[in-house]
Order: structure tokens, then C-alpha cells, then sequence
């Protein structure tokens, strides 16, 4: 769906550079609010008819979710504060044979290769309880001429794939004033701002059982021990079915991004009624992302030769939107309501 925040439509994009190394697959890509804090929006309501996603064209054809963020209110200066910490871990794994089961699958079929004399469970190998802390400080107040918002959070999210995780810093500030006798004319402001790190496990949706490593772990046999009994990893040179344990201690991916979206809007009311308004936004992103493979991780390409990456890359979106909007009730039962609006993005 198309997104749109405060009035401004996102690029769906995110500048953390794409990655394909041999064999592995193209990391999914991540969500587009990633550097919207959850505790800084106020409410959301989804837009799926026609009619309502009409002023959007084409970009509105899977529907928009409508995001409106949390501003100043006229008072004192309040301040709130949130924490939780959550546990996670896999909510089902697949029916695959132990070690026991697999001996007697080769039983039952008359196989007398196969049992390699071990006692292996891949998945659970590479997996973990993970911990999640998010915090989060906001300070708000104002008057009816000038309102204002600041907020800063923190989350900190371990994957249940060990190894995996990703640190997030926010910083959110907005304003709303208004200027002359008649308080016509409004000026209002809202700045995001966000660093994440992630540390991202070769884990893709366009792979096969070798390019995945949850898909290592699956298929890899019960009877074969990950690590030998010298407490060196179990890897077999030239053998096309990796070792998810290896593959997992010999990939690095860590992604550096950072966040810059604001907006600036004036708006000045003509009549009673008639009301003008423009914004002007503006939405930069670098990111960095640094990739290494072990020469020792048993694919073709890697073998004996290792693989690294290095990928920058840089986003700019400038939209620019100017509305003239009439409301009045002409009787007390018939409203008027219209809209006249010209936009321009631009994307790069």
C-alpha cells in the first residue's frame, strides 16, 4: 500500500543497498516506516475504495494507510515516558526426524549408508530466545498560539536467529503557530530523524536449500554432527549441502542507515471557510552495508576463495504540495466541501 504521513506521501523505498552474493539470494527488502517510532503516531486508518484513494492515482491502487503522528497540545509541559522489554522465540518448527527417527526411516527402507553416528537438531542450533527493550521520552506543551513536541526512543531487537539484531535511535520535534491578530496565518513544522543498525542473516525468498540457511538447517542430516570432536566446525570440502552452523559463525552483514524526513507547511486562511495551504518535504537516507563470506563455507564461488561486499547508497525525495479546500454548510442539512491541489515529487 502507498503510505502517507501527515499529509505527505513515502517513496516506499529505504536506502540500505541491495545485496546478492553467490548462491545466497537478495535480502528481502525492509518495511518503509522503519524509521517511524510507533510511540510517535497517534492514529492510522486505512483508505481501500475508489473513491477515497482517487486523489493518489495509481500509487493508491492497493489501498493508503493514513498516518497521523502526535503533536503539542496548549498547557503545561508534559512529560511522558514508556518502556517494555519482550522475549521471543520460534513459534513452530517443521516435523523433521531426530537423529532416532532418521535411523530407523533408514532401517525401514533396507539403506545401509546415511547414519554418520551423531545426534544433531540444525535448527535449534542456530536459533535463540531473543530480547526486545524499547524506550521512549516525550515533552509536550504550549499555548493556543504555539504548540510543540519533542520525543527520542530507542529500540533494541535481537533476532531468534542467532547473530541477528537491530538497533534503532529516533528523534522526532514538531511545531504548530500561528502569527497575526486574526490567527490566520499557521506555520507548522515535523522532523524525523533515525540511525539503525541491523545485523542481517543470510536468510532470502528467491534461494534454494543452499542459499538459505534456514533451509541448510532442514535439510542437513540428524546423524551428522555439526562441530567435530576437536571443537572445529564439521565441513566437508567440496560437498554441496553447507553446514548451517558454519554458514552462520562465517557470514557478516551489517547495515548501517540514516534518516532525515521533514516537513515544513503554510497555511494562511482566506475566508471564512476558504483555506490555502503548502508543504514542502523533504526525505534523505544514506546507508552502508558491509558483507563477508568465510572462504570455508562449502559454495561454489566462495570455496576456498571467500567473497566480501561493500554497497552505498543515497535517496533524496522532494515533495512539494499546494491546496486550496473549501468547507461550509449551506443549509443544515447540505455541506460543500471541495479540493483543488497540485503535487510534485521528485525521486532519486
Amino acid at each position: 500500500p502507498l503510505f502517507v504521513v501527515d499529509g505527505i506521501p513515502l517513496d516506499g523505498r529505504l536506502a540500505r543497498p541491495g545485496f546478492s552474493p553467490a548462491g545466497l539470494g537478495v535480502t528481502p527488502e525492509s518495511n518503509p516506516l522503519y524509521f517511524f517510532n510507533s510511540a510517535d503516531i497517534a492514529g492510522m486508518e486505512v483508505l481501500k475504495d475508489a473513491s477515497a484513494t482517487a486523489i493518489y492515482g495509481s500509487r493508491g491502487a492497493n489501498g493508503v494507510i493514513m498516518i497521523t503522528t502526535k503533536q503539542g497540545s496548549s498547557g503545561a509541559a508534559k512529560l511522558d515516558v514508556s518502556s517494555s522489554v519482550a522475549v521471543s522465540s520460534i513459534a513452530r518448527k517443521f516435523d523433521v526426524l531426530d537423529a532416532g527417527g532418521y535411523r530407523n526411516a533408514l532401517k525401514a527402507y533396507n539403506l545401509t549408508t546415511g547414519d554418520l553416528g551423531g545426534n544433531a537438531d540444525a535448527l535449534s542450533e542456530i536459533l535463540r530466545t531473543a530480547v526486545t527493550q524499547n524506550y521512549n521520552v516525550g515533552i509536550s506543551g504550549g499555548s493556543e498560539n504555539g504548540k510543540y513536541r519533542i520525543s527520542l526512543g530507542y529500540l533494541g531487537q535481537q533476532g531468534i536467529v542467532d547473530k541477528t539484531d537491530m538497533k534503532r535511535f529516533t528523534v522526532n520535534a514538531n511545531g504548530q503557530y500561528k502569527f497575526l491578530k486574526s490567527r490566520r496565518l499557521s506555520l507548522d513544522f515535523n522532523v524525523f530523524a533515525g540511525q539503525a543498525k541491523e545485523n542481517i542473516a543470510p536468510i532470502t525468498n528467491n534461494a534454494g536449500f543452499q542459499g538459505n540457511l534456514i533451509g541448510m538447517a532442514l535439510q542437513w542430516n540428524p546423524t551428522q554432527n555439526l562441530m567435530n570432536t576437536n571443537g572445529t566446525l564439521n565441513i566437508i570440502p567440496g560437498s554441496t549441502i553447507v553446514n548451517p552452523l558454519a554458514m552462520q559463525r562465517g557470514y557478516t552483514d551489517i547495515s548501517n542507515i540514516s534518516s532525515l524526513f521533514a516537513i515544513a507547511g503554510l497555511g494562511y486562511k482566506i475566508a471564512d471557510g476558504l483555506d490555502y495551504r503548502f508543504n514542502v518535504s523533504l526525505n534523505r537516507q544514506t546507508g552502508v552495508r558491509q558483507s563477508e563470506l568465510k572462504r570455508y563455507i562449502t559454495i561454489v564461488g566462495v570455496e576456498g576463495l571467500g567473497q566480501g561486499y561493500q554497497g552505498n547508497t543515497q535517496m533524496n525525495t522532494t515533495v512539494l504540495q499546494h491546496t486550496l479546500s473549501y468547507n461550509k454548510d449551506l443549509t443544515k442539512k447540505i455541506n460543500m466541501n471541495a479540493l483543488l491541489g497540485y503535487e510534485y515529487q521528485d525521486f532519486k
